[in-house]
């Protein structure tokens, strides 16, 4: 599963599995290579922002996506390959 989540001045995906620890993603990270994520958001190594391990849960994974500009948060062209130019998303969408 995925989610869009604002912290302070990022945006965040949000990544988690329903149906057991996604431990792949621990070997991609490592590989210091690019990878998709539910076939859409490309991340790497340098996208990481922390592994959450919450007692008897799965990990959770996020990754910077955006950055907080004045009202607007700018998404990273780099998570989303089919981006030619930077889009500013509005911080209160």
């Amino acid at each position: 599963m995925i989610e869009i989540v604002k912290e302070e001045k990022l945006l965040l995906l949000k990544y988690y599995s329903d149906y057991g620890a996604p431990d792949w993603i621990d070997g991609r990270l490592e590989s210091k290579k690019p990878f998709k994520i539910k076939g859409v958001f490309w991340v790497q190594e340098s996208n990481f922002h922390e592994k959450v391990i919450e007692d008897f849960e799965d990990p959770e994974y996020y990754f910077v996506i955006g950055n907080l500009i004045g009202d607007y948060y700018q998404l990273d062209r780099s998570v989303f390959g089919w981006i030619k130019r930077s889009i500013p998303t509005q911080k209160t969408a």
